[in-house]
């Protein structure tokens, strides 16, 4: 039997250290702030349940730190002290309930009227004319599925979905698909 590498972990990082972050410590590190965080973590709740004994604050933690990143599932894994099939199941998971049963509430598309505001906002903030909305992608693996396997090996040559965002220049969701 071969020996696995030792690979040292965090020891309660979720519950630790990133309680001990101060909101702009969080935000820097998550691309959330705190306050939407935990309305997020408290709208999820009707949705999961903990899961192999991973509170559901952990694993929105880990969610949105998954798709706020290019961090693998191993990475992941190391620092939350949990397994990568774990990762591989919350980060599925949650993509799922948040596309299916939130985007409502939190994801609207501007109506035409909007529209003026959201370019102006985008030129006076980021010098950017004529932007109506960015466009951003994650890949969110998946278990080889049983037909059509090629259709679903991207270009880093692992089996996913897309995730993909448009954000207005606040950095509010606009759409979201996958």
């Amino acid at each position: 039997m071969k020996n696995r590498a030792y690979i040292p972990q965090v020891l309660n990082y979720a519950d630790c250290v990133v309680s001990a972050y101060s909101k702009e410590e969080f935000r820097r590190c998550f691309r959330i702030n705190p306050t939407t965080f935990h309305r997020l973590v408290g709208e999820l709740r009707g949705f999961i349940k903990d899961f192999r004994s991973i509170t559901i604050v952990k694993q929105v933690l880990i969610y949105i730190k998954y798709v706020s990143s290019q961090m693998t599932l191993q990475a992941m894994a190391d620092i939350y002290g949990v397994c990568k099939y774990s990762v591989f199941q919350i980060v599925r998971d949650l993509a799922v309930v948040i596309c299916e049963k939130l985007p409502s509430k939190y994801i609207t598309w501007p109506s035409r009227n909007q529209f003026p505001r959201i370019v102006q906002k985008f030129k006076e903030k980021r010098r950017f004319h004529g932007v109506e909305g960015a466009i951003d992608r994650t890949h969110i693996p998946i278990h080889t599925p049983r037909e059509f396997r090629k259709n679903y090996i991207n270009s880093k040559s692992f089996h996913s979905i897309n995730l993909q965002g448009i954000c207005d220049s606040d950095i509010h969701f606009l759409d979201v698909g996958s």
